[in-house]
Formats: structure tokens, sequence, C-alpha cells
């Protein structure tokens, strides 16, 4: 985690580091927690389920960085209109933040599925519908980490421009999608002691 906090904070970009760590954070562990319900294989704590969280909007670090102008208008479009920001990102300047971090984790050589699970962090349709032409795992991990991310904005601190208009995260679509799937375990979380430990864990990492 804190190699990742090092690397982004080189980007020259005003945010709120707090919120943004808290939402990557949330995201991670709640990603883990619904992974090991619904992947086969077991999970290797802190493995490649807790880095797709955990980078999963490093694309929006990189979009405020190059282009500071068109982030901050669509900032300021998402709180007047209520509109998500990742919907008008590719209307804006051509791509998605989800593309974007794609395209860095794959240069940085990650796994490939965690590549696949950020690049399709906000398409649970699309996964839904390629299900059966992918790999499994690499489609549970990215409908893991979707349902994930929407509950970490749901409960969480959110990233600016993330809208959400459900207060129970069984309210929300990218759940519904993920909770059609086949369970292979229980999926058990406490949302209040994930949010308490993910701010401690960043008072910390913020402090040193």
């Amino acid at each position: 985690v804190r190699g990742v906090l090092d690397t982004l904070r080189r980007f020259r970009v005003e945010i709120n580091w707090n919120i943004f760590m808290s939402h990557a954070l949330l995201t991670a562990r709640l990603t883990e927690h619904l992974c090991r319900g619904y992947l086969r294989r077991t999970l290797v704590e802190g493995g490649s389920e807790h880095l797709a969280g955990l980078m999963h909007d490093i694309g929006r670090i990189f979009l405020q960085h190059h282009f500071p102008g068109e982030f901050e208008d669509m900032i300021l479009r998402s709180m007047q209109t209520k509109e998500d920001v990742y919907v008008m990102e590719r209307d804006t300047v051509g791509i998605t933040h989800a593309e974007i971090g794609a395209l860095m984790c794959k240069k940085w050589n990650l796994n490939s599925d965690v590549i696949h699970a950020i690049r399709y962090h906000h398409d649970p349709l699309f996964l839904t519908a390629s299900m059966s032409n992918a790999d499994e795992h690499a489609n549970t991990l990215a409908m893991c980490l979707c349902a994930a991310n929407a509950m970490a904005n749901c409960y969480g601190e959110k990233f600016a421009g993330a809208q959400v208009i459900h207060e129970n995260h069984e309210m929300l679509p990218e759940w519904n999608v993920l909770s059609r799937m086949e369970a292979v375990r229980e999926v058990q979380f406490d949302i209040t002691g994930e949010i308490a430990t993910v701010s401690e864990l960043v008072s910390t990492l913020l402090a040193a």
C-alpha cells in the first residue's frame, strides 16, 4: 500500500489523499471478501484481488494530471447534473479512467486478471455478456471489483464525481448482477468494521 501511495503522489495533482486512499482500501478489502465467496480457488492474503481494488482508480489520477482543466470541468458538471464522471470521460478526453488504469497496469507488467478487472470495473453488463467467452477467474474477479467499488461508494468515502443514489448495497445494479452468479462460499463482511479498519490504516499511512 505504501508503494502504491508513493507512486501516485509523483503525479502533480491536487487531491484529497485521505478520501482517495480510503476509497481504494475499502474497495480492496471488499473485493477480497466478495472473491472469497465467488472464486473457486483459495485466496492469498493481499494478493491480486486486493491489488485490483487498490489500483482500480489510478486512471483518475492520470486524467487529473494530464487533463486538469477537463477533469475539473467534469467534476463540476457531475455535481450539477448528478451524472457519474465515468460516463463523461470518453466524450471529454476520448478515453475512460478504467481504460487508462488498465494500460498503466499493463505497462507495469501486473497480473493479467488485475488488468482485466480494472478495465471493466464499471461494466457489469459487458462482463455478464462475456462470461462464457472469457477466463472464468478473470471475469469473476472483475465482477467482484465492480460490486466492491459500487459498495465502497455507497458506504464509504467516494472519489470526486462518483454518483450513488442507493443507501443499501443490495439495491445497487452491480450487486444485483454479482448476486446472480453462483457463490461457492458464503459471502461475509462487516461493513462498519471494514470502514473503521480502513480509517485506521489511512491515518497511519498518511502520517508516515
